[in-house]
């Protein structure tokens, strides 16, 4: 279990993490009248989420 953890605990991560914020996203923050701005605020939600797994598989492929 802990092998399958390790090995896999990126996409895990950005799985848990995508569906915690969306949630909150849903939950606490309006929806906006305006179309475009309800698409970039589910951008910005969609980068903060992305980044860090992005970043960990980058470093951990360079080495």
């Amino acid at each position: 279990m802990s092998k399958f953890l390790i090995k896999n605990g990126n996409w895990l991560t950005l799985t848990l993490a995508l569906i915690f914020f969306t949630d909150l996203r849903n939950i606490f923050l309006p929806d906006f009248s305006n179309f475009w701005f309800n698409l970039f605020a589910d951008l910005i939600i969609i980068i903060i989420v992305f980044a860090p797994v992005l970043l960990k598989i980058y470093f951990q492929n360079k080495n």
